[in-house]
């Protein structure tokens, strides 16, 4: 009797287990430096006061997997689609990194000094780029940028899905400086 007592506390526990929501973390896959020195890893916990899920993107030597520095990573919301991806520049001197959270996307951009990541601010818009092609009205569309390419170490291809744009930036004194904008076509 005391054998089927407890198998049925285990079912009727399995049964209420299944209705906690459960969301899956959010998923990335380790990306290797160009020169194989550093990997950029994702790192999971929870917040100590809260208890919610956190992420950091950490930036570790690879041969020993000994973390140098990280950066949190944004992780709220239940829909389960959501992913981190990483585009090292060719000289692996910049990290562009894509967010992915359900259906909206963004990209930052991080220059590695002397084993740290050291955020790179977007700069202030051309005005000619913003009146043609930045409407309030597609501003409520969903999806987002994402760095698609590294054309060269200081230049990044950018894909917004938001405005249909293909867009240039070159790594400036500052920061992250708009160079180019382009329409993309329906075919492409």
């Amino acid at each position: 009797m005391k054998a089927l007592t407890i198998c049925a506390l285990l079912m009727a526990a399995s049964l209420f287990a299944g209705e906690e929501e459960t969301v899956k973390p959010l998923q990335m896959k380790d990306a290797q430096s160009p020169s194989g020195r550093h990997l950029i890893s994702l790192i999971h916990g929870r917040d100590k006061e809260s208890g919610d899920p956190t992420a950091k993107l950490a930036l570790r030597e690879r041969k020993t997997k000994r973390t140098l520095d990280t950066v949190p990573v944004e992780v709220e919301g239940t829909d389960d689609r959501k992913d981190v991806s990483v585009l090292w520049s060719p000289k692996g001197t910049y990290l562009a990194v894509n967010l992915h959270l359900g259906q909206l996307y963004w990209f930052d951009v991080f220059r590695v000094v002397d084993e740290k990541f050291e955020h790179l601010a977007e700069e202030k818009m051309p005005k000619e780029f913003e009146r043609r092609y930045f409407t309030p009205e597609s501003q409520k569309s969903r999806g987002g940028s994402s760095a698609i390419k590294w054309k060269n170490d200081s230049t990044l291809g950018v894909l917004d899905t938001i405005h249909r744009l293909r867009l240039t930036y070159r790594i400036g004194k500052s920061g992250l400086v708009m160079t180019n904008v382009e329409r993309w076509k329906d075919d492409e």
